[in-house]
């Protein structure tokens, strides 16, 4: 056995068949390699160039030390290599923000409020949002011509969030409030408790230009106070006023984090140092021109302030690791982002209205107004729901059932842009009847009573639409409050009086059981609908988008079961609710939908909740399956089908290809759904288990009648979708025996006969995955499984080249299944790693195998030839079969010619053709009976006149095999396959 060294050239692992990122994991009680070791060679060759491998030096590695062949990625489909690649190893960071103390010479309380957005992905993280209350004596110079009253200063509030400089945008999160009392003391817990979390960021979340943004309001009366005097401001009630911005950016920090990985950076507070407008209408825009720095900014820094200290703590891995980590992690702060991660499971049902831009008309006013907007959520009686409507998330955002905006001096058309979270009823018929109700109110600075300036509505459900309002920005009319004819407004809507103004306002919907969509709705409310507008609706909801439906995946599997079981009576709808279900389950499994499959997953081991299910999924695959190998099928096929027949063909073979793209799925609902039964009735166990196993053999049986099918024209894609899924169907039988799993994978390769180019290279790829498969025994696979491939790699050595490329890997696959000595390689998705198993030992194989093989050696000469001839990577499968494109052979590659010069062609392809050649020396050695010596090579071969004498007989008799005429022509092709070899060598002349 050679000694092994880690390989350090990128050509010698293309030459071994192993990527850069393969592990290997030893399983010889004798020789156990380290485990931290990507890939290994021969040490004898670990110096050497490519080009200078002898034959006889790669032929004694391989035939004792080969362990993988060139497609390392071919035996994965394509949506288990879409998930591997796209998992990686990309580290997660979690982000832990401190808030220490904010330095104000003030007498009042403060509010902060946290965000973070990601411009490339267009979602948000797992961030905060923080109030947080101080004292300042900073005088806000907002009241012209008024001269300045001396008095106890007001409570400001500090609104902090995040801005992405790229948008030049204000991002809106969910808001935490925290109260502190007048000393600066929080009113619930210690200043310890003031501790905001950001989740899972990634390492190109930290490389962009993020800010943490503080919007600052005084809580007080209009005017400013004077702080040099203690006596107080005569007011009717504190107002919420703008008073001055933070900015605090992460990327620069973001250096001296990452090289103190869970270590607590301390921050000074000239570094959030609080910036104050000098005119109360570049509020909103102050903190766009402090991102940007733009110079001459109006604005100034608040007096007698020094700013917000803070620390910052990053952590590297999962979240739930930094559970164990962090001391203080019961005190940080975690609340939601304004939109629904599909990927993740949440229950969220909440409204977010952003008061944008507000204007009033100032009617017989002399000055302008200081508008105050009152913002409530309204049931059909036109009574506001108590608790409904909040600033803020915590024990101390009061919920309230209206509340108030800021105020802005002196100005008829304020930007406000101030956000609210509204509570929703949970029922969604409750929620129709609901509207958001604005009331406007003119603000005096004196003990004058407010006055009104008009109202605003907008309904919760549209009712032309049907559905609930969609997210967008709305312009609403401002009504002026009119005595009897603007109590009932809902239904009086004609008949108000306009103010001519209007109020913008953003609307999001954050809902895990509605989205504002006319079918989805429809299909929620389906108890209250009729059964043909039900039926409609269940047929357009699949075709929205997967996105949207995963956000909410939940309430939508709540309603797909309920109606099967509600509604079993009803057949067409039975047939409605699974053709919905199978929709959702075979979009998971396209490479665009990967990222799902995980929440689909847990949901169905977690949260699906339906013992007894599984009989109706079983009955509805049944159908589909027995209808598309029936001769109705056929007919629909054909020119003289009736357009009722057309439709429910096409109908039934779209859903039959969904339902085989999401089969695993499928069967993970079925074997879920028994076992609920199972715990439920625990004393018919037996009896339960035994109609599964008869209802999943039946299954399986017209699963392989429908593999031997040419027609209809949609066979192909449910035959190829049924080859990519078969493995995963195991996991949900309840007997897992390597002999069961063996059997049914014979049958059901012997089944698919004539599927065509692609489909058989699919078959032969599935062949691949079930030889590196741990849940096959080697005993088994020797016994049963290979004397199958065998028989199926003749056939298909004959067809077309992307077969015969095929079939060599596969060869390959086998070899080391018919030499006991020599490990098999199993592979591992989930670790990325492959792990090399001793377990040859009693696992001989019978010489009829060996008979098998041979025939097979003898027709691998001829397919060396043919792949020779042609350029890999114009073949339509290539990428299919080697899992990567390969590069093209050069424009002066000389087509046609028996043997092209190995200059001409190109480096990746050169190695191919080199590993069929090795896998050809293998064979041979190995079928002769040697024992890897050079000598034996010239010894007479038993087992090949045994073959060729079996091919003459049987051209004799008139049985000879179709694609081999006789013995003769197989000898010539060996020999022509030799003298290439001779001509045009596949090494060049240095090494040979």
């Amino acid at each position: 056995m050679a000694t092994f060294s880690g390989v350090k050239s990128r050509k010698q692992l293309t030459m071994l068949g192993i990527d850069s990122e393969t592990k290997l994991a030893e399983e010889n009680p004798e020789t156990v390699l380290q485990k931290d070791v990507g890939v290994f060679i021969p040490k004898e060759l670990e110096d050497a160039e490519i080009e200078t491998f002898t034959i006889e030096k790669l032929l004694s590695f391989h035939g004792e030390n080969k362990i993988i062949a060139i497609t390392n990625s071919s035996s994965f489909n394509d949506d288990e290599k879409g998930e591997h690649l796209g998992r990686g190893d990309e580290p997660i960071y979690q982000l832990v923000f401190d808030i220490k103390h904010c330095i104000f010479t003030a007498r009042n309380n403060t509010t902060l409020l946290f965000s973070i957005f990601d411009d490339s992905r267009k979602i948000f993280l797992t961030l905060n949002f923080f109030f947080f209350y101080v004292r300042s004596n900073f005088d806000h110079n907002h009241c012209k011509k008024k001269k300045k009253k001396k008095g106890k200063g007001q409570k400001k509030i500090l609104f902090f969030k995040n801005n992405n400089r790229a948008t030049l945008r204000w991002v809106c999160r969910e808001e935490y409030c925290l109260t502190l009392t007048e000393k600066n003391f929080p009113t619930v817990g210690g200043p310890e408790d003031c501790k905001v979390l950001f989740r899972d960021l990634r390492q190109e979340d930290l490389d962009k230009d993020l800010y943490i943004v503080c919007k600052i309001y005084r809580l007080g009366p209009m005017e400013a106070p004077d702080i040099k005097t203690k006596k107080k401001k005569t007011t009717v009630k504190d107002v919420i006023r703008p008073y001055g911005v933070t900015v605090i950016p992460l990327r620069e920090k973001v250096g001296k984090l990452l090289q103190s990985i869970g270590t607590e950076v301390d921050y000074e507070p000239s570094t959030a140092q609080i910036w104050c407008p000098k005119e109360e209408g570049y509020f909103v825009q102050l903190p766009f021109d402090l991102i940007e720095k733009k110079k001459n900014a109006p604005c100034a820094v608040a007096l007698m302030s020094i700013g917000i200290a803070h620390s910052l703590t990053l952590y590297q891995g999962q979240h739930e690791e930094l559970q164990k980590s962090y001391a203080s992690y019961a005190k940080l702060t975690h609340v939601q982002t304004l939109e629904v991660n599909p990927q993740t499971h949440s229950e969220r049902h909440e409204l977010y209205v952003t008061v944008l831009d507000v204007h009033v008309s100032q009617r017989n006013k002399r000055s302008a107004c200081n508008i105050m907007c009152k913002v409530s959520l309204r049931d059909e009686h036109y009574e506001p729901i108590a608790g409904a409507v909040m600033m803020g998330r915590g024990g101390m955002a009061h919920p309230e059932s209206e509340h108030e905006s800021p105020v802005y001096y002196h100005t008829n058309d304020p930007t406000i842009s101030q956000t609210y979270v509204i509570t929703v009823p949970s029922e969604l018929k409750d929620m129709e009847k609901c509207h958001l109700f604005i009331s406007l109110w003119h603000t005096p600075t004196s003990l004058n009573k407010m006055d009104e300036r008009g109202f605003a509505f907008l309904p919760l459900f549209d009712s032309k639409l049907r559905q609930m309002k969609a997210n967008k920005v709305y312009s609403l009319d401002v009504y002026r409050i009119d005595g009897k004819r603007s109590i009932h407004y809902l239904d009086n809507y004609s008949s108000l009086k306009t103010e001519g103004k209007q109020i913008q306002i953003q609307w999001r919907l954050c809902s895990t059981k509605i989205l504002p969509d006319n079918d989805v709705h429809t299909f929620m409310t389906w108890e209250h609908q009729d059964t043909k507008t039900l039926a409609f609706a269940i047929q357009r909801v699949q075709r929205k988008p997967f996105g949207d439906l995963m956000q909410v995946l939940d309430e939508f599997m709540k309603v797909v079961f309920r109606i099967m079981s509600t509604l079993q009576r009803d057949p067409a709808m039975v047939e409605q609710s699974f053709f919905a279900l199978v929709g959702i389950l075979g979009e998971v499994n396209k490479g665009v939908n990967i990222r799902f499959k995980t929440r689909i997953e847990e949901w169905i081991q977690y949260r699906f909740e339906h013992p007894g299910i599984w009989k109706v999924l079983a009955d509805q695959l049944l159908k589909l399956l027995k209808w598309i190998a029936s001769d109705d099928a056929k007919k629909a096929d054909g020119k003289d089908a009736s357009p009722d027949l057309v439709r429910q063909g096409a109908e039934i073979a779209r859903q039959l290809t969904k339902a085989m793209r999401g089969i695993q799925y499928l069967f993970l609902l079925m074997k879920r759904s028994v076992d609920l039964e199972i715990q439920k009735d625990k004393e018919a166990k037996m009896r339960i288990q035994m109609e599964y196993d008869n209802r999943m053999n039946t299954i399986f049986e017209c699963l392989n009648r429908v593999m031997g099918l040419t027609e209809p024209r949609t066979v192909p894609g449910v035959q190829s979708f049924a080859m990519k899924g078969f493995l995963h169907l195991f996991a949900c039988l309840t007997t897992q025996n390597s002999q069961d799993f063996t059997k049914r994978t014979v049958r059901f390769v012997e089944a698919a006969q004539n599927t065509g180019v692609v489909n058989s290279v699919e078959k032969l790829l599935l062949i691949l995955r079930v030889l590196e498969n741990p849940k096959f025994q080697r005993k088994d696979i020797v016994e049963l499984f290979l004397p199958c491939v065998a028989k199926q790699l003749v056939f298909h050595m004959s067809q077309s080249i992307d077969e015969q490329i095929a079939c060599a890997i596969t060869i390959d696959k086998c070899v080391p299944y018919l030499d006991p000595k020599r490990p098999r390689v199993l592979r591992s998705l989930e670790r990325n790693a492959v792990r090399v198993v001793y377990d040859g030992k009693g696992c001989e194989p019978r010489d009829e195998l060996f008979q098998q093989f041979t025939h097979l050696l003898l027709l691998f000469f001829s397919l060396l030839d043919n792949v020779r001839k042609v350029d890999i990577s114009e073949l339509a499968n290539a990428q299919r079969i080697f899992g990567k494109p390969l590069e093209k052979n050069p424009s002066q590659w000389p087509r046609g010619l028996a043997a092209p010069n190995v200059d001409l062609i190109a480096p990746d392809q050169i190695l191919i053709h080199r590993s069929f050649l090795v896998t050809i020396a293998e064979l041979s050695r190995l079928l002769t009976g040697s024992n890897a010596k050079p000598e034996t090579f010239s010894k007479p071969s038993d087992r090949v006149d045994r073959v060729i004498q079996q091919e003459r007989k049987a051209r004799e008799l008139g049985t000879g095999l179709s694609d081999c005429d006789n013995a003769i022509q197989w000898i010539d092709k060996v020999l022509k396959c030799c003298t290439n070899l001779l001509k045009a060598s596949l090494f060049q002349s240095r090494g040979c």
